[in-house]
């Protein structure tokens, strides 16, 4: 008897242990369950929806020139120059037209200005753009997104712009619809590629390639950049813990 009440002590207190470590087990696969969604929303890229800073004033629009980085993380940049000596850099969208995310966004061929500092949004102005500095992992896919549309003022003209990143250029384009398309509705469309890293030093670039547009040219917004198999780490330590979970459960029934 006094045998079989020990057995029967001993194996409470295994069945005790046994839901303490399941216990554990589950409190970290429910850790990792929580984890997994801030991972997965990790954006590489600075400022991809150009809000900040929020204290400068933008209005309806303002135009930042070639070299500008008042847009917190971005440079302007100027890919050609245009008729009469006109360069374009871009502008920086405020009331003018409804943002795709948050308040603001970007018309990457702004308003055409010559060395003077005069403005004329008429000329050929070349093509504006900007690039940011970004670290990526050698072997790493990665996936880029953003959302563009395109500026009516000109009608229906196609816009297009060119992505690099790491050695790789990508070529994008949109068609304004102007029976549907306005500027509270420009028809904000997602635009997506994926590639591996080499882990070189690299520019995350938009270059507007809109022929003969004036100070027309592509809209952008909303740009992300994020390492795809993050998740599958988050998706291997859950599976993992899982697996213990089991075990343990398993072990204190015996």
């Amino acid at each position: 008897g006094d045998e079989m009440q020990n057995d029967k002590s001993l194996f409470g207190r295994s069945s005790a242990t046994g839901r303490t470590q399941a216990a554990i087990t589950g409190s970290a696969v429910a850790a990792l369950l929580a984890v997994a969604p801030a991972v997965m929303g990790a954006n590489l890229v600075t400022n991809g929806s150009f809000e900040d800073p929020t204290a400068r004033s933008v209005g309806s629009f303002i135009t930042l020139n070639p070299g500008d980085n008042t847009i917190a993380g971005w440079t302007v940049v100027n890919t050609t120059t245009g008729g009469l000596g006109y360069t374009n850099g871009v502008d920086w969208k405020g009331t003018f037209w409804v943002a795709s995310d948050g308040l603001r966004s970007l018309d990457l061929n702004g308003t055409g200005r010559n060395p003077n500092g005069t403005e004329n949004s008429e000329i050929l102005s070349g093509n504006g753009g900007i690039f940011q500095d970004i670290t990526l992992a050698a072997g790493q896919e990665y996936e880029l997104s953003f959302d563009m549309a395109g500026n009516l003022d000109n009608g229906a003209v196609e816009k297009s712009l060119t992505v690099s990143i790491d050695g790789k250029t990508v070529n994008f384009s949109f068609l304004p619809d102007t029976l549907i398309n306005t500027n509270s509705s420009l028809g904000w469309l997602k635009q997506t590629f994926t590639f591996f890293a080499s882990g070189n030093p690299t520019a995350l670039r938009f270059l507007d390639t809109t022929a003969d547009s004036g100070s027309w040219g592509s809209a952008l917004d909303n740009v992300s950049l994020i390492a795809n198999s993050e998740p599958q780490v988050i998706i291997s330590l859950i599976a993992v813990s899982g697996v213990l979970l089991i075990r343990r459960s398993q072990g204190a029934a015996l």
